[in-house]
């Protein structure tokens, strides 16, 4: 992953970085980051520990989030436009009331340890476009019972497993958030969700956000296009 990020930062050089020392003075519980067409960055620590926070919206350009950008904050929901390429090492780790964080398929890494102890966090969906993960990214989330996340990520279901009490179905996804699969994680063996037509309430809202994944992720060009070929999802 090392040499992933290195090849991604020389690329992509930012044009502002957003730091604890330029935030607004006051912040409620809702915030939004403004990019105004610019290459930024939300820097190291720039809201660790921030108490009011509930809902974020990055808008696109935002190209990383650095280490610990909101670690321990009480952030509740975290949603990213496209743009973001990578997240680093604890960016949302101890974010204990976070319940959802939409991420972009443009996100090409996520560091080590980056969601570590978010309890409240059942669901989560890591884009198709995500080539590789550092260890222990859903370290001691007890809570997390389901992840949907593509092909290149499955040797991680093993990891994922022994760091998530809770968790018990990974669904493979393809690059239009299309189940593919399904790895019953409990007995490590693979089927397909259309086998399995006993889904849980939370996998159908899962199902639900794949398909507005799919609409959010899709650029605007080919909004049309992409709404009338996709197969219906089996969630």
């Amino acid at each position: 992953m090392a040499e992933l990020k290195e090849r991604i930062t020389k690329q992509y050089n930012p044009d502002e970085f957003y730091t604890k020392q330029n935030l607004p003075k006051y912040i409620d519980k809702n915030l939004v980051i403004e990019s105004n067409g610019k290459k930024k960055v939300v820097a190291t620590q720039a809201m660790f520990e921030n108490p009011k926070l509930q809902n974020v919206r990055l808008e696109q350009g935002y190209v990383y989030i650095q280490d610990l950008a909101f670690a321990k904050s009480s952030v509740k929901k975290v949603e990213i436009e496209r743009g973001l390429l990578g997240i680093d090492a604890m960016a949302f780790a101890d974010c204990v009331d976070m319940e959802e964080i939409l991420l972009p398929n443009t996100l090409k890494y996520i560091g080590r340890e980056a969601f570590q102890n978010c309890y409240s966090l059942e669901a989560i969906i890591l884009p198709p476009s995500v080539e590789a993960v550092g260890v222990d990214i859903f370290k001691k989330c007890a809570n997390l019972r389901t992840i949907c996340c593509g092909e290149k990520l499955i040797e991680r279901i093993s990891e994922w497993k022994r760091n998530c009490v809770g968790l018990t179905k990974v669904y493979i996804i393809d690059d239009d958030y299309q189940v593919q699969g399904c790895h019953k994680v409990g007995a490590y063996s693979q089927n397909y969700p259309t086998i399995d037509r006993q889904f849980t309430k939370l996998e159908k809202a899962l199902g639900k956000k794949l398909e507005e994944a799919r609409k959010r992720n899709t650029p605007a060009s080919s909004d049309a296009a992409a709404g009338s070929s996709g197969a219906e999802l089996t969630l």
